[in-house]
């Protein structure tokens, strides 16, 4: 387990001061919000600043009036509501008064919160985050200290660190969190942000009716040694599945880690007012604000893996348009209650230049940092093993013993101890996605997937009516008349210290000693041997096997046979860095790809609106499968990708990425001939509703703009 060298200080550390918060804060039963706001006024301002808490008078009323919509209204998911009440003042603030005096409770015994400033992880009970949350919502964070473990709690610069909303206002450069351009102080949110205020109080109110259980642990992963170039071009790791998700949210993703188009900082500014992906993803899955607390800056060749936080909120809109929607109930949970949603923080180039994203140093940079954000960690493998295990169990169907002896059903299956697997659950898991996405199967034209196996397994998904995407008759290692593997009597977050130990982050090799090349009028580049790098030679990273290559037919001209790998991992991902940090959809999404695939892992692509990105990614996974013939010479790699991708001018506009790539391969002029003439103009009456659209963009650009960005930071 890592030894931290800084922690957070806490707020009942400084026993006088604890003192003074009880008596002010804590203790006393508030009448009325108005009340609460005074005495933050008079603990933190000593009375002589006013505070207003507008955001959270305005949540109050939102959530008490969705509660009362509730009881009138059917639930579809046949959940009970969050209470049966809502009442803020006599029953959710005195719940937030205790959590914040149960600190040291869950901090007893010289128990830490260390500072992951370093590779390692960090384990926290659900209960005790509630608490850390609890404390935040009274600003008892909002001049965050952090100091040496070896250390007492000072309040002179030279051993402690605070930080204010304005920045660092004392302590040493070399502190961990001295990066980071906030601390987290929760007044400027609860005065000004009402969408936000409503998540945040609805998860207190949840917590209250019904206490989270198990655990939360936040990893920071760091690349040793960053690959070059070179390692990069002479990769040999096959492309990964792309499965293009034009519905839904990344969040929506069931068993696949989720990604997180963090800010350096993670959470980005949510406390702040930011109403983007990381910010709103912050809200929902409120539990991801005590990352905030103890997370310092990312460096480049760093990412954070959150897992273990539920999602309490929906919400509608994005940007400006954002609001809270009443609650979610999440599904994402094991047999004990644990949540398994795996959340992966990794943040984009602001590139506000067109030109310079399309730099090689800069798209070096985004490999690299997708890379260690996609790596697998081992715990991920353990959980993968645990979703199986409880897959088979609740399929499980024991088949009852015929009453009349000598029946045809009185065969060996049918005799007592004996078991057997009910047809309509024993065709398989999602095809190479951990299971995952069983409920989006629907949502995707056969067009929009491509999988490695035979042509008729892509036939046999329109009938397939159980989210079985690879057309597998059985489970993997398990027989139509064999019994489950036994499940353990402790999930995985109580056996063991698989997350504990950082020992894990798998990243394969990027090459060995084969060969690769392309034909593109000059001699075929050879691959060298890439030396491996501490990422993958040390002897805690478990490197997994090479892949067997499954080809698929896709009836190209030639006859080659050209297909994608499908990997048991998978991540949720979309147009990261394409919002407000002004990234190219094109770029990104073949960044993520080639990283995706040099990890093992599969890719759902969440398109969030971008046509003109779906359309250019047919093309270009046309042409990777083969059902366009190019100038490549097959298979075609993420060496061969990468050589493309490096070597792209730097004058790029940010649509004509792909149209690029396709003109190196050969294909373009081609692709150009096959598009339709243009339609015949139709009558006024037609484009009606075309028009009165524009018209709407126009009187929201910001909005419309936000929209068509991605949902990217």
């Amino acid at each position: 387990m890592v030894d931290f060298p800084w922690r957070v200080v806490l707020p009942f550390e400084d026993a006088e001061e604890w003192t003074k918060i009880t008596n002010i804060l804590l203790t006393p039963r508030f009448a009325s919000i108005a009340e609460f706001a005074v005495a933050l006024s008079q603990y933190h301002y000593s009375a002589s600043l006013p505070v207003h808490l507008d955001a959270v008078e305005e949540a109050v009323q939102i959530i008490s009036n969705n509660a009362n919509d509730s009881k009138t209204t059917t639930n579809n998911n046949n959940l009970p509501p969050a209470a049966a009440s809502f009442d803020f003042v006599s029953e959710v603030l005195p719940f937030i008064q205790l959590q914040v005096l149960s600190l040291p409770y869950h901090f007893e015994n010289k128990t830490i919160l260390s500072v992951v400033d370093q590779s390692g992880t960090v384990t926290l009970p659900r209960q005790a985050v509630c608490s850390l949350l609890a404390a935040a919502f009274f600003w008892l964070f909002k001049d965050l200290k952090v100091v040496k473990k070896k250390q007492q709690p000072t309040n002179n610069a030279s051993g402690t660190t605070n930080l204010g909303i304005s920045g660092i206002s004392g302590g040493a450069s070399t502190t961990p969190m001295s990066g980071m351009s906030a601390g987290f102080d929760w007044s400027s949110m609860m005065s000004h942000q009402t969408p936000h205020c409503c998540c945040i109080v609805h998860y207190f109110d949840r917590c209250r009716v019904s206490p989270p259980t198990g655990i939360i642990k936040i990893t920071r992963k760091v690349l040793q040694n960053p690959f070059t170039a070179q390692n990069w071009m002479t990769s040999t790791e096959p492309l990964a599945d792309w499965v293009t998700k034009q519905t839904g949210n990344i969040e929506d993703a069931k068993g696949i880690p989720q990604a997180d188009f963090a800010n350096a900082c993670i959470g980005g500014g949510v406390l702040e007012g930011g109403r983007v992906q990381e910010e709103i993803r912050f809200c929902v899955n409120t539990e991801l604000l005590v990352s905030m607390l103890i997370t310092p800056k990312m460096a480049d060749n760093e990412a954070v893996e959150i897992v273990g936080s539920e999602r309490f909120s929906s919400y509608s809109g994005y940007g400006g348009s954002f609001e809270w929607s009443g609650a979610h109930h999440d599904s994402d949970k094991d047999m004990h209650g644990q949540p398994l949603t795996r959340v992966i923080a990794f943040d984009a180039l602001v590139v506000w230049n067109d030109g310079s994203q399309f730099s090689p140093h800069s798209i070096l940079r985004e490999l690299n940092k997708a890379m260690i954000a996609f790596s697998i960690h081992q715990d991920e493998i353990s959980e993968r093993i645990q979703r199986e295990q409880q897959q088979l169990a609740h399929h499980y169907i024991p088949q009852r013993p015929s009453s009349r002896p000598g029946s045809a059903s009185s065969n060996s299956s049918s005799r007592p101890g004996s078991r057997a697997f009910g047809n309509k659950h024993h065709s398989g898991h999602s095809g190479g996605a951990d299971g995952a996405d069983d409920d989006d199967h629907g949502l995707l034209d056969s067009s929009s997937v491509v999988r490695s196996g035979s042509a008729g397994d892509h036939s046999n998904n329109n009938n397939n009516n159980n989210g079985n995407e690879k057309g597998n008759n059985g489970v993997s290692g398990v027989s139509s008349g064999g019994a489950p593997p036994l499940l353990k009597d402790q999930p995985a977050w109580k056996r063991g210290s698989v997350f504990d130990n950082l020992s894990s982050t798998t990243l394969p090799p990027a090459a060995t000693t084969a060969t690769t090349g392309m034909m593109m009028g000059s001699s075929s580049l050879s691959a060298t041997h890439i030396p491996t790098t501490a990422a993958n030679s040390s002897s805690d990273v478990s490197s997994p096997s090479p892949p067997t290559r499954k080809l698929v037919s896709l009836g190209g001209d030639g006859g080659r046979s050209v297909g994608l790998h499908s990997y048991s991992h998978s991540i949720a991902t979309g147009n990261w860095g394409c919002g407000m940090f002004g990234g190219c959809a094109q770029l990104k999404c073949i960044i993520q790809w080639l990283a995706a695939s040099q990890c093992h892992r599969n890719i759902h692509y969440y398109v969030y609106n971008q046509t003109q990105l779906v359309d250019s990614m047919k093309n270009i996974l046309a042409c990777v499968t083969n059902k366009i013939p190019t100038q490549l010479q097959p298979p075609l790699t993420v060496g061969i990708m990468a050589q493309f991708v490096l070597a792209c001018p730097q004058d790029m506009c940010r649509s004509g990425f792909h149209n690029w790539l396709l003109s190196q391969w050969g294909v373009l002029e081609a692709l150009n001939q096959q598009k339709p003439t243009k339609p015949v103009r139709q009558p006024m009456g037609a484009t009606v509703a075309g028009m009165l659209a524009k018209l709407d963009r126009k009187k929201h650009p910001v909005d419309q703009e936000e929209e068509n960005e991605g949902q990217g930071i």
